[in-house]
């Protein structure tokens, strides 16, 4: 049995799960687990929580997850509002 679990996101953006079977249980029970994301020079903590048919989906817990009970549009008009948010311009000046 493998004791640890990397999920390779980008060359330079791995997650590790440091208990595969705390995070398989994890995924299938919708909780959320901690995991560790690593970029080169650093590595940091962040939450994972697993969604059907999809994998982990990961927060650094400034965002919260999405609800998985909201349909599409309503998660797009949500991202929408963040990105403005986060761009530091005012929603009536873009």
């Amino acid at each position: 049995m493998f004791k640890v679990a990397v999920e390779m996101h980008e060359r330079n953006r791995w997650i590790v799960h440091h208990s595969v079977r705390k995070s398989v249980d994890s995924y299938f029970r919708r909780t959320q687990i901690v995991a560790q994301e690593l970029t080169p020079g650093k590595a940091k903590e962040v939450l994972a929580r697993g969604v059907f048919g999809e994998g982990f989906e990961y927060t650094d817990g400034e965002r919260s997850f999405a609800n998985p009970d909201d349909d599409e549009e309503e998660r797009s008009n949500r991202d929408a509002v963040d990105t403005e948010r986060d761009s530091g311009v005012h929603p009536s000046r873009m």
